[in-house]
């Protein structure tokens, strides 16, 4: 049908969105729809920005942890169900740590390598348009979560205008 694809990095970590872009093309190209030139793909990724990498992990670790552990109990519960969650997800939520998410399925980091790690997704995906999911988890106080969204206004937006 040519519809755009919007991928959840939270959910197909970087590396699975990387597989399965060309594929979403290729089917796209086989259905007679025309390239959109990266408009027809985007991505939400969990992000947080603050001045230093020590002050980022203080405020999202333990937000981002809590959200693997009710993402895994929600798959677990699943488990069970008609559809079933796959068993390999559940798995790698668990055993997921802070570091790991920051690589595989977030940017959580200062505003000069949120602008590095961006440019590289955009190579990577060819996107059009990124949603930014600034508090995951919930735990992160509201000013803290407004100082990261002025950040990313102020230090990373002009970088992609």
């Amino acid at each position: 049908m040519g519809l755009p694809i919007f991928a959840a990095a939270q959910v197909n970590p970087f590396d699975r969105i990387k597989e399965y872009l060309p594929i979403y093309r290729r089917a796209r190209e086989a259905a007679g729809h025309p390239d959109r030139g990266g408009e027809d793909v985007t991505v939400l990724i969990p992000t947080y920005i603050a001045d230093s990498p020590a002050q980022v992990r203080q405020d999202m670790e333990p937000s981002i942890m809590l959200w693997l552990r009710i993402g895994a109990a929600r798959y677990e519960s699943r488990l069970e169900a008609p559809i079933q969650a796959p068993p390999e997800r559940l798995e790698r939520l668990r055993r997921m740590t802070y570091e790991q998410a920051c690589q595989v399925m977030a940017i959580f980091d200062t505003p000069e390598a949120c602008v590095e790690r961006l440019h590289q997704l955009h190579e990577d995906f060819n996107m059009g348009r990124v949603i930014v999911w600034f508090n995951p988890g919930g735990l992160v106080p509201h000013a803290r979560v407004m100082r990261s969204m002025e950040l990313f206004a102020a230090r990373v937006m002009p970088h992609f205008a």
